[in-house]
């Protein structure tokens, strides 16, 4: 009798061999590194390459990567422990990023979107440097992606600005436009303005100073010093004023930054105001 010799099929067997292993290894849902260590002599005693190996066992390490995925959304709270620890998961399992990309964005999402709001509830704290390098910390701890932590210390940032303006710190801009003596411009800029007196759009330019608010333009301009004004709201592309003697809707490039930079300078300067940048029960932003 004459047995024939399959180098192919031989190791073919091997690597389905290091699959029912792997299979068995992971199978109450855990995968330490010892186990792992286990494999790799496994694979090294029977002569397989590591690498091959794993890449043989890609759909199963994938699975078993989207158990973890369930495992932590479950949770109630995600932990940056739990992030790391899947992210170490992936590079043992040589499981690529375009493979473990759809799962590991369903865990970005939910981590980011808890820190997004983690930073507005604590908006009105954030022009204290020691709240805002806090939470800079947290969001560090959990090692996402670099397009989705750029966004979050965005978002810090913009909310320590606004925090910073309310508590008084304003900021001082150069303008060409003649102020009274010992006067400091907070804000120059070009806008469109729709004012009941105007009777229609007018382009002008706001200047917010420490002593008033004006509206410069040809035709349908304002001014107002800051015992005057009454409210500002911010929308989405504009902001709504109110003073004691115009209602005005200004269309400017960041109207949430004005509107809260007008509720700061009022708040400053007529320190007895309860300042209104945003409807109560609103956060900045």
């Amino acid at each position: 009798m004459r047995f024939l010799f399959d180098p192919m099929k031989e190791h073919e067997q091997k690597l389905e061999k290091f699959r029912q292993s792997f299979r068995l290894l992971t199978s109450d849902g855990t995968y330490p590194p010892d186990r792992q260590q286990r494999l790799f002599q496994a694979s090294k005693k029977t002569g397989l390459d590591w690498e091959e190996a794993r890449a043989y066992i890609l759909d199963d390490a994938v699975r078993f990567l989207n158990t973890m995925v369930e495992q932590i959304i479950a949770d109630a709270t995600i932990t940056a422990d739990e992030i790391a620890d899947l992210r170490r998961m992936q590079r043992r399992l040589a499981v690529p990023d375009e493979r473990a990309g759809a799962l590991l964005d369903r865990v970005f999402d939910l981590v980011e979107r808890r820190l997004a709001n983690r930073i507005l509830e604590y908006a009105a704290y954030l022009g204290e440097a020691a709240v805002i390098q806090s939470l800079k910390d947290e969001v560090a701890r959990y090692d996402l992606p670099l397009l989705r932590s750029a966004r979050l210390m965005q978002q810090l940032d913009r909310q320590h600005q606004l925090a910073t303006m309310m508590i008084g710190n304003l900021p001082v801009v150069q303008t060409n436009v003649p102020l009274y003596r010992d006067e400091a411009c907070h804000y120059d800029a070009s806008v469109t303005v729709l004012a009941s007196e105007a009777g229609g759009l007018v382009e002008g330019r706001l200047l917010i100073t420490s002593q008033r608010l004006m509206v410069l333009a040809s035709s349908g301009g304002l001014t107002s010093e800051w015992a005057q004004c009454r409210a500002v709201e911010s929308m989405d592309q504009s902001l709504v004023l109110v003073t004691s003697t115009h209602n005005a809707m200004i269309m400017c490039d960041d109207p949430q930054y004005v509107a809260t930079l007008i509720a700061a300078a009022r708040r400053r300067y007529v320190p007895q105001a309860v300042s209104q940048p945003i409807r109560a029960g609103k956060r900045l932003g």
